[in-house]
């Protein structure tokens, strides 16, 4: 059987159309202006002609939109798409019956999120504290190596994960403060199992300081993370009372999806 699915891997075809559809897309959603067909159709290397019928292919199932002056750009499909892959987790309805519960004494913004793919992953809900400069939003991409709760995710996230993220020669560098060395990330990773939180030192956003902590499933597994953003005067001065707070309120998640008693902590 193992030999019969190496095989049909082997030979698994795509279909170019469908694949230059998706890179339409993708620019059009990378881009900070709307496009014309020449540019889509030089930046891709598409022929003009079969650029033309996959614009006007994605403009009839309301992917994309053609402006007066003759440009392209997306519509609100893909963000609609996009609410519902949110929606689709248990979690995120379990974090909105719990938000309004959890206020930080210190007026840090909460951030949930989740790994997507192999070093990779992203903020599924949020709440803003009073300074929405240290705040980020709902959709936001997040690497797993340089956030709290991507460090968090990757600690306990499968071996082939781990390794992945492990394995690049280099780490990309977002602050001056970010990890990006891979013996020093195992480091981290194997301190964050043995305590049960991470922490991120204005490793990808200058002045966001966070520490997160897993959120369990039923099944024991870490399905998501927690984290509490402030700023690097605000951590230094409460680290300790902001790792019990970050801790309360990812058990308070992981019950509510079920997850095996813990000892409750304390504020």
């Amino acid at each position: 059987m193992k030999n019969q699915n190496s095989q049909e891997s082997a030979t698994v075809k795509t279909i170019n159309s469908v694949e230059r559809a998706l890179d339409i897309l993708e620019l059009l959603s990378s881009c900070s202006r709307s496009q014309t067909v020449t540019e889509i159709s030089n930046q891709l290397k598409i022929n003009r002609a079969t650029t033309y019928s996959l614009l006007n292919t994605l403009i009839k199932r309301d992917y994309i939109t053609k402006t007066a002056d003759a440009k392209y750009s997306i519509t609100s499909r893909l963000y609609e798409m996009g609410t519902l892959y949110r929606n689709s987790f248990p979690v995120v309805h379990v974090m909105e019956q719990n938000i309004s519960a959890m206020n930080s004494k210190f007026d840090c913004s909460i951030h949930l999120g989740i790994r997507t793919a192999l070093g990779k992953g992203i903020l599924l809900a949020a709440k803003s504290g009073k300074n929405e400069l240290i705040s980020l939003p709902e959709g936001y991409p997040i690497p797993l190596h340089a956030t709290a709760i991507g460090k968090a995710l990757l600690a306990f996230s499968p071996d082939e994960c781990k390794n992945y993220v492990l394995s690049q020669k280099s780490l990309t560098r977002y602050t001056s403060t970010t990890i990006t060395s891979s013996e020093a990330l195992k480091r981290e990773l194997d301190g964050i199992v043995k305590t049960g939180y991470s922490q991120d030192k204005g490793e990808f956003t200058p002045n966001l300081w966070c520490i997160a902590a897993p959120v369990y499933d039923n099944n024991g597994e870490v399905t998501a993370a927690l984290s509490l953003s402030t700023t690097q005067e605000i951590m230094e001065a409460n680290e300790d009372a902001l790792v019990q707070e970050v801790k309360l309120f990812a058990q308070r998640l992981s019950f509510s999806l079920g997850y095996p008693y813990m000892p409750m902590l304390q504020l």
